[in-house]
């Protein structure tokens, strides 16, 4: 009767050994149901993120593309460029309007869209004519070698019959890119 006794009691908390194991079994099913689910939430996002990282080096591919060559042909030094600007600046047409130039900031040098090593330069000018001016700004701003963007114009009447003015403009010269470096991740695969 003891040994009945004994091994029912050994029965019981075997059972229950076996029924905690289940449960235990059963809550680490569950957790790790939950991480995937979570994971595979994580994975979506990170494929919707390459999708749009993809598209926005597509289009940043297209930018340098459509940069057209003369602009990135002698410039491989932005300080030459730099300089190369100084000396078309230094001119009789500068002269006639009695123009002053000063360099306003720093140099700075800008990553995207495409790299740049960007000038800040202002300019003082006087004229009597619109004649004079419009040949400066054709001068200046239409020439094709040395991108620059207006920042800001402001003219003015003196009191001496002139005009005076004031031009802040950005000399934006482009760094040396590596081409060939960025095709070649498209063709290998």
């Amino acid at each position: 009767m003891r040994s009945k006794l004994v091994i029912s009691v050994i029965g019981v908390l075997i059972f229950a050994q076996i029924l905690f194991y289940n449960y235990t079994q059963k809550k680490n099913i569950e957790l790790v149901n939950q991480e995937i689910a979570r994971l595979n939430g994580d994975i979506r996002l990170m494929e919707a993120e390459k999708v749009e990282l993809l598209k926005r080096f597509k289009e940043l591919k297209e930018i340098i593309e459509s940069i057209p060559p003369s602009l990135l042909m002698g410039f491989e030094d932005p300080e030459t460029g730099f300089v190369e600007f100084l000396d078309y600046l230094h001119t009789p047409i500068l002269q006639k309007v009695e123009g002053e130039i000063s360099l306003r900031d720093t140099q700075k040098f800008k990553e995207t869209p495409v790299p740049l090593h960007e000038s800040n330069f202002s300019f003082r000018f006087k004229f009597t004519n619109t004649y004079e001016a419009e040949k400066f700004f054709n001068y200046l701003l239409l020439q094709k070698k040395y991108p620059l963007q207006v920042k800001s114009l402001k003219i003015r009447r003196s009191g001496e019959g002139k005009a005076e003015g004031t031009l802040n403009v950005s000399l934006l010269i482009p760094a040396k890119l590596q081409l060939p470096k960025l095709f070649q991740g498209k063709e290998e695969k």
